[in-house]
């Protein structure tokens, strides 16, 4: 295995075919023509109780509460479905914003940036700073703290139509080899704008073609993202910024 949930299977010439991926009781299997002995081999071992096969320009299917699609050039993966199921927390009108939460307000509130930690970790980048925000708060919460959970809520249903793309290879999908893919990574940071006074921190790790090094523009795929609290204590925006920039090389010399 890659890792305790990735496998991937090799031919017998030792090159990749295919790739199983597991999630509790979610299994996502990608490979080509020469995969196929390995499929029916799952299939011979484990019962499946549902078994679909994602086809270009044809219907989604559902892995963890997203849905991927396919067409000629790209895979996409969103997560619309999900989020407008999300219910915001009921708030009574005669409640202050400075009024502290009741435990059954901070449970409520618990499960709606639970709810929403799901896509803004595994397909909504846009999410993962006001979701990291918002959860800061959940133990000392006030009706204000719910207020802006329910207003992160808001955000990601007006934006539930975002999706995730990964071109397969260039602008024309006929540039697959590896030895053209490079990295790179961005990063941002915003100085004591946390509630006890610390700094947020984030950033994004491409995967583009490596005409981006020459100043060209090309399609980029986003391989991972992060916004968090920065642990050290900033005196100024450049240390916050800095803070940021290190824990995004970090990331990128790990991919």
């Amino acid at each position: 295995p890659l890792d305790p949930c990735c496998y991937l299977a090799y031919h017998e010439d030792n090159h990749r075919c295919g790739m199983v991926i597991l999630r509790v009781d979610d299994t996502l299997i990608a490979g080509g023509k020469d995969f196929k002995p390995f499929e029916n081999e799952l299939k011979n071992k484990f019962n499946f109780r549902t078994w679909k096969e994602l086809e270009t320009d044809g219907p989604s299917i559902e892995y963890c509460g997203g849905q991927l699609y396919a067409t000629k050039y790209a895979l996409m993966l969103d997560f619309s479905g999900y989020i407008s199921k999300v219910k915001p927390i009921t708030i009574a009108s005669h409640r202050k914003d400075e009024d502290l939460a009741t435990t059954y307000e901070v449970r409520q509130l618990r499960g709606l940036i639970g709810a929403l930690q799901w896509p803004a970790t595994q397909a909504c980048p846009h999410l993962a700073c006001s979701v990291s925000m918002r959860a800061a708060n959940i133990k000392s919460a006030k009706i204000l703290d719910l207020k802006e959970a329910n207003e992160t809520l808001r955000f990601a249903k007006a934006n539930n139509q975002s999706q995730m793309v990964f071109p397969k290879g260039n602008d024309q999908g006929t540039n697959d080899k590896l030895d053209q893919i490079g990295f790179l990574a961005l990063s941002d940071a915003a100085w004591a704008t946390r509630a006890d006074g610390s700094s947020q921190g984030g950033y994004l790790i491409l995967a583009v073609d490596k005409a981006a090094f020459n100043d060209k523009m090309t399609s980029f795929s986003i391989l991972e993202w992060k916004s968090f609290k920065l642990h050290r204590v900033l005196r100024s925006s450049p240390n916050a910024e800095t803070q940021a920039a290190a824990e995004a090389a970090d990331a990128l010399e790990h991919v």
